[in-house]
């Protein structure tokens, strides 16, 4: 069994899947810690917003 395999052109080896997985996962986490930081915030946040719908785009680049 081959340890790479040809996708569009791109070789895919052990090596790219790792690496690649690696990067989603950091943002996975990434986004977990924002979005637990924001659920924080406005847990205990003197005034509530309707929806953490706005808050979270008031975040977003």
């Amino acid at each position: 069994m081959s340890s790479s395999a040809d996708v569009a052109g791109l070789e895919v080896t052990r090596e790219l899947l790792e690496r690649l997985t690696d990067e989603e996962m950091e943002a996975v986490a990434e986004s977990r810690g924002d979005a637990r930081a924001l659920s924080t915030e406005q847990a205990l946040a003197d005034e509530h917003s309707d929806s953490l719908t706005l808050p979270a785009h008031e975040r977003t680049p």
